[in-house]
């Protein structure tokens, strides 16, 4: 059996964007992935919006935890992305990442408006992750040169 792509998402909180993205690999690519998120400065809790977007869904929120990046510090990782700007600039270099890559995303929790402008906003964010992370579960990443994977992941963020 081949070894799993392990990926890590990254964000300042870790409390929706990357609890989404974890969330969504694992419901579209858990045979062929190993998921994970993480915050620099982590909220410690999941945000109701990301559990109720990821319902409407119909993916799964069990499991799901707002985590430090420093316990994974020490661990590999195929892929890293970030899904925040203030990470992006703050992600550490460490020999355990294989590619780093940055899919700038707005936190839908900073958002003013009603609870269903909110809402509305969080499931409109999870499907814009959920159209990428679908393609990135199609890629042949293991025969993929690594200039030309990072070129495509790029190129996914403007989904």
């Amino acid at each position: 059996m081949p070894r799993k792509i392990r990926v890590l998402f990254l964000c300042t909180g870790n409390s929706c964007r990357s609890i989404m993205a974890e969330a969504i690999l694992r419901h579209h690519g858990a045979e062929q992935f190993l998921a994970f998120s993480a915050g620099t400065q982590p909220a410690g809790y999941v945000h109701p919006l990301a559990t109720q977007a990821l319902k409407d869904l119909n993916i799964s929120t069990e499991h799901l935890a707002s985590e430090n990046l420093n316990q994974y510090l020490n661990r590999e990782f195929d892929l890293v992305i970030t899904l925040c700007d203030e990470a992006h600039s703050r992600c550490p270099n460490w020999p355990g990442i294989g590619l780093l890559v940055h899919w700038g995303l707005p936190d839908p929790t900073l958002l003013l408006g009603s609870d269903l402008i909110r809402q509305q906003a969080a499931l409109a964010l999870a499907q814009k992750l959920q159209a990428r992370i679908q393609q990135l579960v199609r890629l042949p990443i293991e025969t993929m040169p690594r200039q030309d994977l990072a070129i495509v992941l790029r190129q996914l963020s403007q989904l």
